[in-house]
């Protein structure tokens, strides 16, 4: 076993004894357990031998490395990137195959094109771990079908041998490092269903779980520390934010509403879900929801440019819309700092695209 601290002779609880200089407890650290000694504490769990160095201090958010075979390290499973965004595939009239990216990095984020999908699709839903993307369903041919690119080589995508249950499009999507999930469905049959997928194996996409009511073109979020994904709003006049659990399969639950009916954009911060623009309603509208606490949406400021279909992608510190309806050329962006602040253009779209799926990916 790795990580054995002092010496267990003569203990009949099998526990070690603890040392000196070294943080011990019966159980593990947390992402949430602020060390006093900051960056390079020890933690050594008496109960299992277990040893842990705190590889970052980011106060909430501290990441403990195993020493040794353990059971692994402990961190946030994070769905925001810290790189680039992605807006993928859409519609100009019909069904594009383009990949765009942008950068989280600079203050002008113009897009690139990044590749290709497999198949042109317009309403795909969009998944992610921290290495790869998945795109889901989608309007077009092939609508049952699930696509996987890299992030860090990029290029095109392919096609992988899971499949949808049905063929949906324009539902809304979240994720952990170890699942995809996507909800409804608004083209070309509606549905409710909330559908699951493997990031780790090409195995087909299972039932786990239905939403309060049929929709489409409805806001994704994701809080995969928290454990829950999210819906808010939908088309054309749903303004309920529902959460399913990542844990355990079941259905949806509702926690509050957003504050105007509309279907727009989604994006994460650690501790809240976006609702960026929307279609029906008020469509330069900025909703900000907590994961914390059931409760409203309040209003939080406007896009540049009123639309609705647009790509959310979320950073660390900002949330993103690229395109949308009626041929938008802007990339905008709104920061997850607290207080209300509307959107600024950053760049613009390498194609006036709309239809992309209300969730980008992130790397």
């Amino acid at each position: 076993m790795s990580g054995i601290v002092g010496d267990n002779t003569g203990t009949s609880s099998g526990q070690i004894t603890p040392v000196s200089g070294i943080t011990t407890s019966s159980s593990d650290p947390a992402t949430d357990t602020n060390p006093s000694g900051g960056l390079g504490t020890v933690w050594a769990n008496t109960t299992s031998g277990e040893m842990y160095t705190c590889t970052d201090a980011t106060d909430g958010a501290n990441v403990w490395t195993n020493w040794g075979d353990g059971t692994g390290d402990i961190a946030l499973d994070i769905f925001q990137g810290t790189v680039r965004g992605y807006a993928v595939g859409g519609s100009i009239g019909s069904a594009t195959n383009v990949i765009q990216k942008y950068s989280f990095t600079s203050d002008t984020v113009d897009a690139e094109d990044s590749g290709d999908l497999a198949v042109a699709k317009s309403g795909i839903s969009n998944t992610q771990n921290d290495s790869s993307g998945w795109m889901a369903g989608g309007g077009g041919s092939g609508t049952t079908s699930i696509q996987k690119f890299d992030f860090a080589t990029g290029g095109n995508a392919s096609t992988v041998s899971a499949v949808m249950l049905a063929a949906v499009s324009f539902g809304s999507s979240s994720s952990t490092n170890a699942y995809g999930y996507h909800a409804g469905s608004h083209y070309p049959s509606t549905s409710n269903v909330i559908e699951k997928y493997s990031h780790t194996a090409d195995t087909n996409s299972a039932d786990v779980g239905n939403l309060l009511a049929v929709k489409g073109r409805h806001a994704g979020s994701s809080d995969p520390d928290g454990g829950y994904g999210y819906s808010a709003g939908a088309y054309p006049d749903l303004t309920k934010i529902e959460r399913y659990s990542f844990s355990s399969d079941g259905d949806a639950t509702s926690v509050g509403d957003i504050s105007v009916a509309r279907g727009g954009g989604g994006a994460s911060s650690l501790t809240h879900g976006y609702v960026l623009g929307g279609y029906s309603g008020d469509n330069n509208r900025i909703d900000k929801y907590s994961f914390a606490s059931s409760a409203d949406g309040t209003d939080i400021g406007n896009l540049t440019v009123a639309r609705y279909w647009g790509s959310g992608t979320s950073s660390t510190t900002h949330g993103y819309l690229c395109g949308g309806d009626g041929g938008t050329t802007t990339i905008d962006r709104v920061s997850f700092a607290s207080g209300s602040q509307d959107s600024v253009d950053v760049g613009d779209p390498t194609q006036a695209t709309s239809n992309t799926g209300s969730c980008g990916l992130n790397f």
